[in-house]
């Protein structure tokens, strides 16, 4: 991610920019995929959910830094294209340092169990595993509901990031288009629309902004709950908050001052899944230690596909049917989850029953 971030504003022409992008998403879906089967590693049961929250929270700071200094950090030049250039190059060796920082701190944990076994070399040495065998362990972890869970709360904690960052500004410029009080040339596809709706834009950024900083102060509070109920609990609750929210979202209008206490839930709904997911996927009950980086992979996946999905459906409806068609689409798929939640909640009820009555007649 780092050299691609440094090269980026340097390369001469569209093609370059195309395969330098390429390899900045190759490190970027590495690293988040692997973020989750280092969580695996280092995490404790006990608190998972705890860490899985300081995850989230970290997550939130890294895109308040960019929010809040590396995005008006090239206006602060006077040459615009150097601005950009410098700015690129500062994120790019911050990136950097940090693999290196990683790469001399970051060490594998062994359990206890496996310190003898490590004292003597194997006679075989076991076959590196193909990406279609690391992919077909990831999807048939999908097998226990936990998992399944967990991938169905990428999917959705994704989907709603993008509509977040992509589809509440454009909700705000399309209603300050109708009600006239701005008239971008190509509408809400304008280029220069910040410029001509500059109270819009500044809407729409409050109205993201709120959602991404409640975003933050939930994170660790969904890891405590984690911790102290469950994560499919979590993941339960946070896709009925989200369904209701987006519901609520798509017949409101974002020119009334209430549209700020509904994004209050969306962003709680949103890292909630973050959180809930990364407990799930993350716990040693459900997924063994031989394939946490395949069902890191697939959660990932999930996510990305997500995003996709949210960004082409979303992006159609917006524009064949009304503003708030995105927010429609996220709170069926809200619903769906809940349902499967419930589902998965009550199988883990009846589980612990059964246990507690078999323990009882013993």
């Amino acid at each position: 991610m780092g050299i691609a971030l440094c090269v980026y504003p340097l390369l001469p022409n569209y093609g370059a920019l195309i395969a330098i992008r390429l390899l900045f998403a190759l490190g970027g879906g590495a690293s988040s995929s692997m973020l989750v089967a280092v969580l695996a590693d280092y995490a404790h049961d006990k608190i998972r959910g705890r860490l899985a929250g300081l995850v989230g929270l970290c997550s939130g700071l890294g895109a308040l830094l960019a929010l809040f200094v590396f995005m008006p950090m090239p206006f602060k030049f006077g040459d615009a294209a150097k601005g950009l250039r410098v700015t690129f190059l500062i994120v790019g060796l911050l990136s950097v340092i940090f693999a290196v920082l990683l790469f001399f701190f970051l060490k594998p944990i062994k359990a206890p169990e496996e310190d003898d076994a490590d004292k003597t070399e194997p006679e075989e040495t076991e076959s590196r595993k193909t990406f279609i065998q690391t992919a077909k362990e990831g999807i048939l972890a999908a097998k226990d509901p936990k998992v399944l869970l967990g991938y169905v709360g990428s999917f959705l904690a994704r989907g709603d990031t993008v509509i977040i960052t992509l589809f509440v500004p454009l909700w705000v410029y399309k209603r300050y288009i109708e009600l006239g009080n701005c008239n971008p040339v190509g509408g809400v596809e304008d280029p220069n629309i910040r410029d001509v709706c500059a109270e819009a834009f500044k809407r729409g950024s409050a109205i993201s902004g709120v959602a991404q900083t409640f975003a933050l102060v939930g994170a660790p509070l969904f890891g405590y709950l984690a911790d102290r109920f469950s994560a499919t609990s979590v993941v339960l609750m946070n896709a009925a908050i989200g369904c209701i929210s987006y519901f609520v979202m798509f017949a409101a209008d974002p020119m009334k001052s209430y549209v700020y206490a509904i994004v209050i839930f969306v962003g709680l709904s949103e890292i909630g899944l973050i959180i809930g997911n990364l407990s799930l996927v993350t716990n040693n009950d459900s997924v063994d230690k031989s394939i946490r980086g395949s069902v890191a992979g697939v959660s990932s996946a999930c996510g990305a596909i997500g995003i996709l999905i949210s960004s082409k459906l979303g992006g159609a409806l917006f524009d064949s049917w009304r503003e708030g068609a995105p927010f429609f689409v996220l709170a069926i798929g809200h619903f769906i989850a809940a349902m499967f939640g419930v589902w998965v909640v009550v199988g883990e009820w009846k589980k612990r029953r059964v246990g507690a009555a078999a323990s009882s007649d013993v």
